[in-house]
Formats: C-alpha cells, sequence, structure tokens
C-alpha cells in the first residue's frame, strides 16, 4: 500500500507538471496571436486572446498591459486606463504600462497624472529619449515652455539625430522669442530631414516675426507642399495673408484648415481673428480655442483685443500680462498704452 501511493504522488506531480507547462504554452500562445491580430488592427480578435490568456492566468500583466494598448487604439481610453492599472497592480515594475497610461492620460488632458507615471518611467531609464520628449509634450501642454525646453535638451543629448526634437525645441525658442536659437533648431530639423514640414511651418513664423514676408510665404507652401492634411499649416499661412491684408486668400485658407480639423486651436484661433469685427461671434470662439489649448500662440492677445472693443480693460490687461508672461512681447505696446 505505500508503494501504491508512492507511485501515484509521482504520478500526480508529473501531471502537474505537464498541466503547469501545458498552461505556460497556452499562455505564451494566445499572447502571441493577440500581439499578431494587435500588430493587424483586428482589434476584436486581439482582445478575444488576451481574455484568453486573463482566463489562465487573471494576474498576467503582459496581458492586461497589451489589453489596454488595444483599448487605447481603438479610443476607448476608460477601458485603457483600467487595463493598464491592472498590470501595474499585478507587477509594479512594469514600466511599459506606466509608460503606456502616461499616453492615455496625456489624450484625456489629465497632465498631472501623466506626469506622475512619466516620473515613475524616468526613475528606472534615465536615459531614455522617447520618455523626456513625452513629458516635454506634456510641459508643452501645460504652458511650462522651460521645462519643456529642459526635457528636450535631454532628447537631443541621448539621440542628436532627431529631427522631432529639433523642431519641438525651436518651436519652443520661438514661442519665448529666442529667435537664433529658434533658427538654429529649426534648420538643424530640416537638415536632418528635408520633409519635416512642422519645422517650415515654424520657420515661416518666425520669417513673420522678423517682417521677412515673402520667404514666410515660401516656407509655408513648402510645408503645405510636404503634408496637405495640416490643419496647422493652413493656420500658418493665412496668419501671413491676414497680416497682408488679404482677407480673401486668408478666408480660404482657414476654411480649408477647418475642414481638415475643426477642432485645431490655431486655425480656430484665425477664425476668430476673420470674424473680430463681429464681437458677438468672435468671443466665443475664441473662448473654444481657450477651452481646447489655453497656451495657443496669440490667443492671449486676442481676447485682451476683444475685450478692450468691450470696453472691458480690465479683462484685456488681464490677458495681455498673459501673453507677455508666454513670450508674447508684442502685448506690451496696448499694456502700456493702456494698462500702465
Amino acid at each position: 500500500m505505500k508503494g501504491f501511493y508512492k507511485i501515484g504522488s509521482i504520478i500526480y506531480f508529473i501531471f502537474f507538471i505537464f498541466s503547469s507547462c501545458n498552461q505556460e504554452s497556452r499562455i505564451k500562445e494566445y499572447l502571441i496571436q493577440g500581439n499578431e491580430a494587435l500588430r493587424n488592427r483586428n482589434y476584436p480578435l486581439a482582445l478575444q486572446f488576451y481574455e484568453k490568456a486573463i482566463d489562465l492566468d487573471s494576474t498576467l500583466a503582459e496581458a492586461y498591459n497589451n489589453m489596454g494598448i488595444t483599448y487605447f487604439e481603438t479610443g476607448d481610453d476608460s477601458s485603457a486606463i483600467l487595463a493598464y492599472t491592472k498590470a501595474i497592480r499585478y507587477k509594479p515594475e512594469m514600466t511599459d504600462a506606466y509608460f503606456n497610461r502616461s499616453n492615455v492620460f496625456y489624450q484625456e488632458e489629465k497632465y498631472e497624472k501623466a506626469l506622475q507615471d512619466l516620473k515613475i518611467v524616468l526613475d528606472d531609464y534615465e536615459d531614455s529619449s522617447y520618455v523626456y520628449f513625452s513629458r516635454a509634450r506634456v510641459y508643452l501642454k501645460t504652458g511650462n515652455f522651460e521645462k519643456a525646453i529642459l526635457d528636450l535638451d535631454e532628447v537631443i543629448q541621448l539621440d542628436p539625430q532627431n529631427p522631432d526634437a529639433y523642431d519641438s525645441r525651436g518651436y519652443l525658442h520661438y514661442r519665448q522669442r529666442n529667435l537664433e536659437k529658434a533658427k538654429k533648431d529649426l534648420e538643424k530639423a530640416i537638415q536632418l530631414n528635408s520633409k519635416q514640414d512642422f519645422a517650415y511651418a515654424n520657420l515661416g513664423l518666425l520669417m513673420l516675426l522678423e517682417r521677412k514676408d515673402s520667404l514666410a510665404l515660401e516656407y509655408f507652401n513648402t510645408a503645405i507642399e510636404i503634408s496637405n492634411i495640416e490643419a496647422y499649416h493652413f493656420a500658418c499661412r493665412a496668419r501671413y495673408f491676414f497680416e497682408q491684408e488679404n482677407l480673401k486668400s486668408a478666408q480660404k485658407d482657414v476654411e480649408e484648415g477647418l475642414r481638415l480639423d475643426n477642432q485645431n486651436p490655431d486655425i480656430l484661433l484665425m477664425k476668430t481673428q476673420l470674424l473680430f469685427r463681429n464681437l458677438e461671434e468672435a468671443l466665443p470662439t475664441a473662448q473654444k480655442v481657450q477651452k481646447i489649448n489655453p497656451y495657443t500662440e496669440n490667443l492671449a492677445i486676442t481676447l485682451g483685443d476683444i475685450y478692450l472693443a468691450q470696453d472691458s480693460l480690465e479683462k484685456a490687461c488681464e490677458y495681455w500680462k498673459q501673453a507677455v508672461t508666454l513670450g508674447e512681447f508684442e502685448a506690451r505696446e496696448n499694456l502700456d498704452r493702456y494698462c500702465e
């Protein structure tokens, strides 16, 4: 009888090992199949495979993380956050899940939460250029241009051939009216990638500030030739036409920009400026821009001008002061004239 139990124990142990190995193999296969479906953008099928893996192991962080990616790709941000949070719960050291969740928080405009997740990632990956770039993007959205530039400095130090980093830093230098640094970075971006359309558009804006109008138009046209699906480029050229008092051409570019993206803050701001004589329409449009991105260039100046036209001098001065804080020193003239 004793021998029977011994043999039974061995058989049970072998069966347990076999079952365990078999389960791990099935989990691995489900993950591979889910990843393949995700690559092929077959999102319902990807979710099915990840759910099958989780049925076998309810604490499988990798499956939850990939489910989060799938939900994010389908626009289901709340489910994506939930999936990433479960991945972190079951595997707190999974920095990929923190990074992925930060992208959803960014999309949801939950910038403080995005920064918290990115800090955790950077504690483990101090030499990761893409994490610094992601945090710079968040700082830009919150109007913290100085911190954004510092993070882009890190990106360029780690990845000196990254044209997007030079383009982004050049734009921020332009916003702060450090025009020499801006020009150097934007030209470097184009040197690294001759199709860097945003760099051309931003150089055009810089040329407008320097009153080099014909060169500005050339840069705007080049940006549109490279990519005619970006509302931002049409907003930039509309601004050129507006300053040239060519309102017909400005209106045409604004209409095209709105057709491409009717939520783009720069094109909406140009619409506001074209509507300026009709304050009843101009103010709500400017306020819409403010809701989408309160740090849109020239928004504070435009709001100040609108409130001045409505005889609300206190509000006008408030927005002009904000404009100067953001580096838009053109507002100083109105501050000196009406507010000091």
